[in-house]
């Protein structure tokens, strides 16, 4: 006899615990299991989905800490005529962490906000 998902009506083996479709757990509650492959295919989509429309794609998230380290390796030394040894180096270890603790926050924040509604129920 077969068995099909309460959620999303795909057909189960007779030895599956969850949908492989939806992640709905088989026979039990009809809440959707956290697995990692379901995690994995969410970031990839998050990813995906957040340089759709660009020219660049992915390749994009690399590009911009990579322009912004060219821009103040070009000001700084050359036009402000600031001083420091190994001042490329200095810059990397100070623009990419920077770059990756402001997009956290702003990431961060803005889930709080969009998800607001889970938030209140809590």
């Amino acid at each position: 006899m077969s068995k099909f998902c309460s959620e999303c009506g795909a057909k189960l083996n007779a030895s599956q615990k969850f949908c492989t479709k939806c992640g709905t757990k088989v026979g039990g509650q009809g809440k959707k299991a956290s697995t990692k492959v379901e995690k994995k295919t969410n970031v990839k989509k998050d990813i995906r989905g957040k340089y759709k429309g660009s020219f660049l794609g992915v390749l994009w998230s690399f590009v911009n800490p990579l322009l912004q380290v060219l821009v103040y390796a070009i000001v700084f030394p050359y036009i402000m005529r600031v001083k420091t040894d190994n001042y490329l180096i200095f810059l990397i270890c100070g623009i990419i962490p920077w770059t990756w603790f402001t997009t956290s926050i702003s990431n961060g924040t803005n889930c709080i906000t969009l998800n607001g509604n889970l938030i209140k129920k809590v």
